[in-house]
Order: structure tokens, then C-alpha cells, then sequence
């Protein structure tokens, strides 16, 4: 049986985080405070405080839990299935859909009135996804170039798409994304 404090807590922290999201996209992340949050969670101070420790650390897991919504279903990629063009297409086709089905929430974080800090956490997130895999070890570029490079590609292609409204389809962006993504790595990768 479920405690009735863990449903109120579960209930009041998705409060807490939805009542923050309608602040941001209407007042900017920048100009939204604790006390507005309270205000519009109807909650007291110290309930805030014990799910979060300021505003910074709800919107990281905000973001965190963004990042993992879009990442979570990607078929593994390495350096042998990096060279099968099905093994990237379909971690291309899956990752358009999964930012697609997320885009209001990216094109908030992205917008003006968003964190200016999530690009770089999205920058840093690829990073770290690239070299969770073994792709970056038969190459000659210095990782922390390669990583830049790699990441920036795929986050701006991404950015770009979202200052578009998401104009093109899933499918249509999964075949930009095909068109200049895979061509990129496998330039710079030596495979024997």
C-alpha cells in the first residue's frame, strides 16, 4: 500500500516543478523567483526547500529529466555499428522523434526566456553520452576537440531546428541530420 506521504510528496514536488515551467515561459527563468514558485505551488517556504535547494537545482533536474527523455530509448552506437549506416539511422530517426515529442520544453529552455546555461548542459550531455561509447578511441583528433566538435554539430542542429518552430517533421529532420552527421565522424574516423 502506498503511504499517503509519499503520494503528497510526489504530488507536491511535480506541483512545485509545474508551477515553475508556467512562471518561466511567462515571466523568463531569469526573472522568476522562489517566492513566485511558492506563490503559485500554494505551498509554505520549507516544503520547496525540502524537494529543492534553489531555483538553480529545479531547473537542473528539470533539464536532467529532459536530457533522459530524449536519450533513454537511443540504440547503442559504437565504433563497429557507427560504420553501419542502420545501426545510425535508426539512433537519428529515434532521437528526432524523442526531441520532437519534447519540443515545447525545448523551445522554452532554448528561448530567450529559458536557462542560457542548457546549451552547454546539452553540449556537455552529448559529450558525455560520446564518450560513454568507443568511438572516440581510433581517432587521432584530441578528444576534448572531437567532443566539441561532435556535440556542437548535433546540439545546433538541434537549436536550429527549434528557433524554426520545428517547422520540418521528425522523419524530415532525421534526414538532414542523416545528410551531414554521419559523414562528419566517419571523416575524421580510421578504421582499419
Amino acid at each position: 500500500m502506498t503511504n499517503v506521504k509519499d503520494l503528497r510528496y510526489r504530488k507536491n514536488h511535480e506541483l512545485i516543478k509545474t508551477s515553475f515551467i508556467d512562471l518561466v515561459k511567462s515571466k523568463g527563468y531569469a526573472k522568476t523567483t522562489v517566492s513566485q514558485i511558492i506563490a503559485a505551488a500554494h505551498i509554505n517556504r520549507s516544503t520547496f526547500y525540502v524537494h529543492f535547494l534553489d531555483k538553480e537545482d529545479l531547473m537542473a533536474e528539470i533539464q536532467t529529466e529532459l536530457l533522459d527523455d530524449i536519450l533513454v530509448s537511443l540504440p547503442a552506437l559504437n565504433l563497429d555499428n557507427l560504420m553501419s549506416n542502420q545501426r545510425v539511422e535508426e539512433r537519428i530517426v529515434q532521437m528526432s522523434q524523442n526531441v520532437y515529442n519534447n519540443r515545447t520544453m525545448l523551445h522554452l529552455l532554448m528561448s530567450s526566456k529559458g536557462d542560457p546555461t542548457f546549451n552547454q548542459r546539452l553540449i556537455q550531455r552529448a559529450k558525455t553520452e560520446l564518450f560513454a561509447s568507443d568511438i572516440v578511441t581510433d581517432i587521432d583528433i584530441p578528444q576534448p576537440y572531437l567532443a566539441a566538435s561532435m556535440a556542437s554539430l548535433v546540439v545546433n542542429l538541434m537549436l536550429t531546428w527549434a528557433q524554426r518552430d520545428f517547422q520540418e517533421s521528425p522523419e524530415e529532420f532525421a534526414g538532414i541530420v542523416k545528410q551531414i552527421g554521419p559523414n562528419f565522424i566517419k571523416s575524421i574516423i580510421h578504421k582499419d
